[in-house]
C-alpha cells in the first residue's frame, strides 16, 4: 500500500500540491479549502478521518504548519496515529510561550523584549501576545487583561526571520528574510502577509551561530523558523516557530521541492541534505479583501499568482484573496515586481495594501 501523507495547517493549499508531486497520496486539514481545522478539536472526527485515510494506506506521515499551537487535547491522537515528521508536538506547545525559552536564548547569546503575563510599566510601549498565535494573527496594542495572552515591549523596525534545516542534529542555514505587513490594517495590525529572502550581513552571521546553540538546547529537528528584530545594534527574538512557516515555500522553490521531500522524510535516511547557499531570492505577498465579496478572476493566466479562490467564491472581509510570487537574482528585482503587481491589484479588487 502507498504512504500518506497528512498536512495539518491553516492553508495547507501550497503543501498539497507539492506533496503530490513527490508521488504521495495525500490529505489535508486546514481552514481555506477544507475548512475543517477546528473540526479536529472532536477527537471522533479525527479519528474518522484517519481510519479513512487507512483504507488507501498503512502508513501515514504527518507534517505540519500552523493551527496546532492551541490543540494540544489531540496531540495524543496524532502521536499514536501518525508517523510525525518534524519536532514532536511538546515542543511545538513549549514553544508558543516565549518565556519558556528565555533562558535558553540568553544562554545562546540572544534575547527577548521585555515579556511577562501581567502588564508592563505604563512608561514602556507594549503589545498584547495571544500564547497560541500564528500569522500574527490577535496582536494588538490593546492593553486590556485577557486569558491566555502576555504582554511584550514593542520594538520598533522591520521584522526579520531566520529559516533552517535541521536533520540527525546537522544545522543547514537556508536564509534570512524580512517580513511584510499590511497597511492600515488596524484590526490586525501585525497580520503575516508576505516575505521575502534577503542577503546576509555580517549581523546576521552573528545570530546564525546563536540559533545553531540554541536549537541544540532546544533539541529541534525539519524545518523551523524564528522570528527576530534588530533595533540599537541588539537582537530581539520575537517568536520561535519549531513548524512549516510561510517562509518554507520560499526555500521550498528554491530548492525545487527538495526541502519538502526532506520534511516527508526526515526520520529516513533515504534522502541527503546538502542546502549551499543559493544565489536566487523569492519573495511572495498574500492580498486581503477590504470586503466581502464574489470572487471572479479578472488577472487569468498569470504564472504569478497562486491560492486563487474559484469563480464565484464567496470571499470575506480581511481575509486573504491570492497569493503573488516572484523569483529572481536581485532583491531590489523583486521588490519591484511585488510592489507593480500589488498596485495593478488594488485597482482590481479591493484589498489592503502592503508594506514592502
Amino acid at each position: 500500500m502507498r504512504e500518506a501523507v497528512l498536512i495539518i495547517n491553516n492553508h495547507a493549499e501550497y503543501l498539497a500540491k507539492q506533496v503530490k508531486k513527490l508521488g504521495y497520496k495525500v490529505f489535508y486539514i486546514d481552514n481555506y479549502n477544507q475548512n475543517n481545522l477546528k473540526k479536529i478539536l472532536k477527537k471522533n472526527f479525527l479519528h474518522s478521518f484517519i481510519k479513512k485515510i487507512r483504507k488507501h494506506c498503512n502508513l501515514i506521515k504527518l507534517i505540519y504548519g500552523s493551527g496546532l499551537e492551541d490543540k494540544q487535547g489531540i496531540y495524543e491522537v496524532l502521536r499514536s496515529e501518525t508517523d510525525i515528521q518534524g519536532n514532536d508536538l511538546e515542543v511545538l506547545d513549549f514553544c508558543s510561550n516565549i518565556l519558556n525559552l528565555e533562558k535558553a536564548l540568553n544562554i545562546s547569546g540572544l534575547q527577548i523584549p521585555k515579556t511577562s503575563i501581567k502588564p508592563l510599566p505604563s512608561k514602556i510601549k507594549s503589545i498584547i501576545k495571544p500564547l497560541f498565535s500564528s500569522g500574527g494573527l490577535n496582536i494588538s496594542f490593546y492593553k486590556k487583561d485577557k486569558n491566555n495572552f502576555y504582554y511584550q515591549e514593542f520594538i520598533p523596525g522591520p521584522t526579520f526571520s531566520i529559516s533552517f534545516f535541521i536533520k540527525k542534529k546537522k544545522f543547514f542555514l537556508l536564509g534570512y528574510n524580512r517580513l511584510f505587513t499590511l497597511k492600515n490594517f488596524h484590526t490586525n495590525p501585525f497580520i503575516h502577509a508576505g516575505a521575502m529572502k534577503i542577503p546576509k550581513t555580517k549581523k546576521f552571521n552573528e545570530i546564525n551561530n546563536a540559533v545553531e546553540i540554541f536549537s541544540s538546547i532546544i533539541g529541534l529537528k525539519g524545518y523551523n523558523n524564528i522570528d527576530f528584530k534588530i533595533f540599537n545594534n541588539k537582537v530581539y527574538v520575537l517568536d520561535i516557530n519549531p513548524r512549516i512557516t510561510s517562509t518554507f515555500k520560499i526555500y521550498n522553490e528554491l530548492y525545487i521541492n527538495n526541502l519538502l521531500k526532506s520534511q516527508i522524510n526526515l526520520t529516513s535516511n533515504k534522502t541527503r541534505e546538502i542546502y549551499n547557499h543559493s544565489k536566487r531570492f523569492y519573495g511572495f505577498v498574500h492580498m486581503f479583501s477590504k470586503k466581502n465579496f464574489k470572487f471572479y478572476n479578472r488577472v487569468k493566466d498569470d504564472s504569478s499568482i497562486t491560492n486563487l479562490p474559484f469563480e464565484g467564491e464567496a470571499i470575506k472581509k480581511h481575509h486573504p484573496i491570492f497569493t503573488l510570487n516572484y523569483s529572481s537574482n536581485s532583491p531590489s528585482s523583486i521588490i519591484n515586481l511585488l510592489k507593480k503587481k500589488i498596485n495593478m491589484t488594488t485597482q482590481y479588487y479591493s484589498c489592503y495594501d502592503i508594506d514592502i
